[in-house]
């Protein structure tokens, strides 16, 4: 566990930065950047570099949807510290986690989806 400590901060800095720098872009209404649009699908990415969406909506979705993407990461990172929970627990809430984030993200993309079209 101590080997792979640094990796696991570093790598949830990492990823937090990348979703503060997306809601950043996305308080600017700047949905054609690299920064909201890594996340996203394919399909998703294209409408929002293609078009100019003016709707409040999609930044709104955009930042509330980063927000829970941290939740997430910390909660998973708590998880890794923690002493207190160990065994199936750490399957079962890791996984839920996942199982929440990939959720989130695709109910975002259909709803941006419906608001672009």
């Amino acid at each position: 566990m101590a080997i792979l400590t640094p990796f696991v901060i570093l790598f949830s800095l990492g990823i937090i930065v990348l979703q503060v720098l997306g809601i950043v872009k996305a308080a600017q209404k700047n949905y054609a950047s690299t920064f909201v649009t890594m996340y996203r699908g394919l399909n998703v990415a294209a409408l929002l570099k293609g078009k100019e969406p003016e709707d409040e909506r999609i930044k709104s979705l955009i930042i509330l949807n980063s927000s829970v993407n941290m939740l997430l990461i910390l909660a998973l990172v708590y998880l890794y510290f923690s002493q207190g929970v160990t065994g199936d627990h750490v399957l079962v809430i890791a996984l839920g986690t996942l199982l929440i984030n990939f959720l989130t993200q695709k109910l975002v993309d259909w709803r941006i989806t419906k608001i672009i079209k």
